[in-house]
């Protein structure tokens, strides 16, 4: 791997503070860009599939092997 491949892989795909929607309809906000893993931040998710509240955030780190059905389906403007 050449030092442009190993230095465009460490920019993160999403910054903190960007607002998300999941691809299960939750919405959130990047909360830590995991290095190495770019296109999977952690989330701290702050509405349920149907958009209302919820109660407590939730932080989920999407590199996490029980979080690999979940994706990043769009940034929001929130």
């Amino acid at each position: 791997m050449t030092m442009a491949e190993r230095f465009a892989r460490s920019i993160p795909s999403y910054f903190v503070g960007t607002s998300v929607r999941m691809n299960d309809g939750r919405k959130g906000v990047v909360v830590y860009p995991n290095i190495g893993e770019i296109a999977r931040p952690r989330i701290r998710l702050i509405t349920n599939e149907r958009g209302g509240p919820l109660p407590v955030p939730i932080e989920l780190n999407l590199s996490s092997p029980e979080n690999a059905s979940l994706l990043i389906s769009a940034v929001v403007d929130e």
